[in-house]
């Protein structure tokens, strides 16, 4: 019953993730190019796995992102961005 549950609520999250997906964009991929934001523990396997997501209206007021690599406070590195308000 627990695993029938569990699947129920990963079908439900993943519909809401999708409707919400097709509402913003990832606005680092426009402005970053083979970057890593996620090594393992014994540094073996890296990834792109971290995201800024906005509306197109936030993503037209971002300047500039950046992957922040000399701050570790875990397996994954922060990302910055700037905006210019109107």
């Amino acid at each position: 019953m627990q695993e029938i549950l569990t699947a129920a609520l990963v079908l439900i999250f993943f519909a809401e993730f999708v409707n919400f997906a097709t509402d913003v964009l990832m606005s680092d991929l426009i402005r970053l190019k083979d970057v890593v934001t996620y090594i393992s523990d014994n540094g073996s396997k890296s990834s792109w796995i971290d995201h800024i997501l906005c509306s197109h209206v936030v993503d037209s007021m971002i300047r500039d992102v950046d992957v922040i690599n000399d701050v570790v406070i875990s397996d994954h590195k922060p990302l910055s961005f700037n905006v210019q308000c109107m």
